[in-house]
């Protein structure tokens, strides 16, 4: 509509201004002719006539153009009402939907101020939550800090720990093989002891025999001391009663009985040495008994000590695998004070089965000889 009027608008201003042009053409000509002014000398009445009718027909086209403009205008006007009846029905048709939109627009907008307005709060309530969340994760953040130093300094004594237990797992290796021995060695000491006390055992009966055998051989030694003191007695008679066969030159007879007391002699010299051997061998057999005896006490005395040191390790042995047991990881590396105590026990009693070996070697060695002495006295018996 408003484009309609703007078309329309200038022609008609331009229709009206050429139609002006003329009407004013006119009337100066006419005032001139009126006046007593002539026109130009050049131009004659019937160019004027020509030309009038030019303008004429101009003003006639004019006015049809006009006319044409009017009806057009008119037209246009017709059309510009309706256009201006349709969007006055449109406008209205407009303000009524947008007074409706503008209803729910502005209900809308007073939802969104609620929503604002509850948003501003939350905003506040979130800011303020946002502040004690900001400084909850700083103090987070020095915690975090904090258990990152302690994790290190928990890493590193783990590695502590870790080259511990490695220590410690080869110390128990150590142990263990250590346990080992001492368990191989008690059983040896336990072999020893059981050797030990058949040994004391045969020693002790063999001491019983050759006591009741010394006895005998004491009785028969008295019995072999008169003999020989006899006999000696015997060989001094005859000693003399050769002599003074011999200082005397008498028959053949008393020269037989000189060779008959020569020959008694020499086998009452022949039956009085192994006699006089046998009485010898009976006093060195007594010194060996008691010998024996005294050793043998010494010997059950030192096995009892053996037994009792051999139940101190086995003692000393749980007592250490209970300590082993309960031994912490964190313990520090290095031998404890009852693992130095059983070293020092383990020494001692290497060193007493040591002793004890040697003395039981003596021991055999002395029973050898002890049995070798009473074979030899059963030889020279009668």
């Amino acid at each position: 509509m408003d484009v309609l009027v703007f078309i329309v608008i200038p022609i008609l201003f331009t229709v009206n201004c050429f139609s002006f042009f003329l009407s004013w053409l006119t009337v100066t000509q006419s005032t001139t002719y009126i006046n007593g002014d002539s026109g130009p000398p050049t131009v004659s009445e019937k160019e004027l006539e020509t030309r009038n009718q030019e303008l004429a027909a101009a003003l006639d086209s004019s006015a049809l153009t006009n006319a044409q403009l009017t009806s057009k205008l008119e037209t246009l006007t017709k059309q510009s009402q309706e256009l201006s009846d349709q969007l006055q029905k449109e406008r209205k048709e407009f303000e009524q939907k947008f007074t409706k939109e503008q209803g729910a627009i502005r209900e809308q907008l007073q939802v969104h101020i609620q929503t604002i307005g509850i948003l501003v709060s939350e905003k506040s309530e979130l800011q303020t939550a946002l502040s004690y969340t900001q400084q909850a994760a700083r103090h987070k953040t020095a915690e975090a800090e904090d258990l990152s130093s302690r994790l290190q300094a928990s890493k590193q004594r783990v590695s502590e720990l870790e080259r511990t237990l490695s220590s410690v797992s080869t110390q128990q290796k150590q142990f263990e093989k250590h346990n080992k021995e001492l368990e191989r060695e008690r059983d040896s000491l336990r072999l020893e002891v059981l050797r030990f006390s058949n040994v004391s055992e045969e020693t002790r009966q063999q001491s019983s025999e050759l006591s009741e055998q010394l006895k005998l051989r004491g009785n028969e030694n008295s019995a072999l001391k008169q003999e020989v003191d006899e006999l000696r007695k015997r060989l001094e008679m005859a000693d003399s009663m050769l002599q003074q066969f011999s200082s005397q030159s008498g028959p053949p007879s008393g020269h037989q009985q000189v060779q008959l007391l020569l020959e008694e002699k020499h086998q009452l010299e022949a039956h009085a040495a192994p006699r006089a051997q046998l009485w010898c061998v009976c006093g060195c057999d007594v010194g060996h008994v008691r010998l024996m005896s005294e050793e043998r006490d010494s010997t059950a005395a030192q096995i009892q000590e053996l037994q009792e040191k051999i139940t101190e390790l086995e003692n000393t042995a749980a007592l250490m695998s209970k300590e082993q047991k309960l031994q912490a990881v964190s313990q520090a590396s290095g031998p404890s004070e009852s693992e130095l105590a059983l070293q020092e026990t383990i020494s001692r009693l290497q060193e007493e089965r040591d002793a004890l070996s040697l003395q039981y070697q003596a021991q055999v060695t002395y029973t050898d000889h002890v049995k070798h002495s009473h074979s030899h006295i059963k030889t020279l018996e009668p």
